[in-house]
């Protein structure tokens, strides 16, 4: 299945089922830097919406993770947008249609990597490995 139809590179896909709807990410050099794309199908993958870019960073991210409960859907990827690597995250509500601004695991130095992103069907959890140990949200 094919995310985004632009002529670019495009990996690390992952994907995410809830309520009827897959909800699909994938790290893309659409812009010449890496970004991340969300796009979701509602008939089982033979079609998909238009690929959103969530990422707001013009450095580069990669390592997209997405999980889904009910209508909620987090995204998460590592970016050095500050001076180190770190977790950054939007949420949507809405089942992927309204996201919020792109949320970082630790504050604007930090430094996180290894993106976890887990859901128990009632909540959602993102968490991120650093020098001292795993922080989460």
């Amino acid at each position: 299945m094919q995310l985004t139809y632009d002529i670019s590179n495009q990996m690390h896909p992952d994907v995410a089922y809830a309520n009827g709807v897959l909800h699909l990410v994938c790290q893309s050099d659409r812009s010449k830097t890496w970004l991340i794309n969300y796009s979701q199908s509602q008939d089982e993958g033979v079609t998909c919406t238009q690929a959103v870019c969530l990422t707001d960073n013009p450095v580069g991210a990669w390592q997209p993770r997405v999980v889904a409960y009910s209508n909620n859907v987090l995204v998460g990827w590592v970016d050095c947008r500050s001076v180190n690597e770190n977790v950054n995250y939007p949420k949507s509500s809405d089942g992927g249609s309204i996201w919020t601004g792109n949320l970082q695991l630790l504050p604007e130095n930090g430094f996180s990597e290894h993106l976890d992103l887990t859901t128990d069907g009632e909540k959602s959890t993102c968490s991120g490995m650093t020098t001292t140990g795993r922080h989460g949200k």
